[in-house]
């Protein structure tokens, strides 16, 4: 794992990992590991009241994007 500017990671430092919800509770029983680690209270895991998965619906709701990709695919066929 490397910082964004490429730089490597401090040992002794703490960094903050932002994950979705459906990811740190396991996504399908994929990153199960990853639950475990979060479920320690080392990590300090927080979880926030906005889940991106609600967030995603309110924006295709909000912009009706789905709408317009469904009638540009009708037109097209």
């Amino acid at each position: 794992m490397r910082l964004a500017n490429g730089g490597t990671l401090e040992r002794d430092k703490r960094y903050s990992i932002a994950f979705n919800a459906f990811d740190s509770r396991s996504a399908g029983h994929r990153f199960m590991k990853l639950r475990a680690l979060l479920e320690t209270p080392a990590t300090r895991c927080v979880f926030h009241p906005v889940q991106t998965r609600d967030a995603m619906i309110d924006y295709f709701r909000r912009h009706q994007v789905v709408h317009k990709i469904a009638l540009e695919n009708r037109a097209a066929a």
